[in-house]
């Protein structure tokens, strides 16, 4: 290894979009390491980390840093080794613009699709380092860089890694591996090498608006759903709960209960609108379904008291009865 190596430092110097890619993760990565409880979300997004609540706000760029940043040094390190190993190599074949197009794609997928999963908040260079691995495979056979890289051992590590180790890692739950990440890096890669084995057929000018238009669509797609996931039920409840108007939260609240029937939370602060609009009985049939709650059968029975009404002030001193049970 420390012989095809020793042609990176002479590689990056000529592949600078590679050594900015790499100074960057390692200035992030580095500093992260050594900061007392770096994993904390806090302490995360102030290194531009992405998660949720972030992107529905509309920070989407920070998609781009979680391919970027490490919490562990020794998952940089691993890391680095690789980007060091392969990028300079891919930025050479591909050629600045055509590399720095295709990174900057794949970095994209990469974390939206990662978001969008189980792997959701995850961070780390490893969907990028399968994205060159797989350029330089899928060209191994037309570019003689790619095919010294692209050895038998190493191609059989980072194939085992993805299809066994990584998975089993995971399944076992010794660690959690991105393997989705992983997936989707190599899909983008290859991707991106078919596009530059066909360039010149690709890059005509109907070919490449047939190519770039639903490209861009993909990205516009996934950037509007990040940013207002419709069908996720927390992003509906984070957006009634930060909205003014009653009528859009109890919109967002009914949206968020048809996704998740169960979710009490939601059912409770729905009811809770409603009763500030004045809707007693719909507030008051949501909250029968909720756990009992002190305040609640309070403010009911209070209500139900002014009003002379001796059913509801039975039905909620009922509930005030069996929460003390409860408790």
């Amino acid at each position: 290894m420390t012989a095809r190596t020793g042609q990176t430092p002479r590689l990056l110097r000529q592949t600078p979009a590679t050594a900015l890619l790499f100074l960057t993760s390692a200035t992030l990565s580095l500093t992260l390491s050594f900061i007392p409880n770096s994993n904390h979300p806090d302490i995360l997004s102030s290194f531009g980390w992405g998660e949720q609540s972030l992107l529905w706000q509309g920070e989407l760029w920070r998609l781009l840093v979680n391919n970027i940043l490490h919490i562990n040094i020794f998952h940089f390190l691993f890391n680095a080794y690789w980007l060091l190993h392969f990028g300079p190599a891919v930025e050479r074949i591909l050629g600045r613009r055509f590399y720095l197009t295709g990174l900057l794609f794949s970095a994209w997928m990469i974390a939206s699709l990662s978001q969008l999963s189980w792997e959701a908040g995850g961070i780390g260079l490893s969907g990028l380092i399968y994205f060159l691995f797989a350029v330089l495979w899928r060209l191994r056979s037309s570019e003689p860089l790619a095919r010294k890289l692209c050895d038998p051992a190493t191609c059989n590590l980072l194939w085992i890694w993805l299809i066994l180790i990584g998975p089993g890692l995971t399944l076992t739950g010794l660690v959690k591996v991105g393997n989705l990440v992983h997936f989707t890096g190599l899909i983008c890669g290859l991707m991106t090498a078919e596009v530059f084995r066909h360039r010149a057929k690709l890059f005509q000018p109907l070919w490449a608006a047939g190519l770039a238009l639903p490209t861009v669509a993909l990205i516009l797609a996934s950037a509007v759903y990040l940013q207002q996931p419709f069908l996720n039920a927390d992003w509906h409840y984070w957006a009634a709960y930060n909205s003014d108007s009653p009528s859009a939260q109890i919109e967002h609240y009914r949206a968020a209960l048809e996704i998740d029937p169960e979710n009490q939370r939601v059912r409770y602060n729905l009811a809770l609108s409603y009763y500030q609009q004045g809707n007693i009985k719909q507030a008051e049939a949501l909250w029968l379904a909720c756990p009992p709650d002190r305040q609640v059968s309070q403010a009911l029975f209070a209500l139900y008291a002014s009003q002379g009404d001796t059913d509801g002030m039975t039905r909620w001193a009922s509930r005030l009865q069996l929460q003390a049970r409860l408790n």
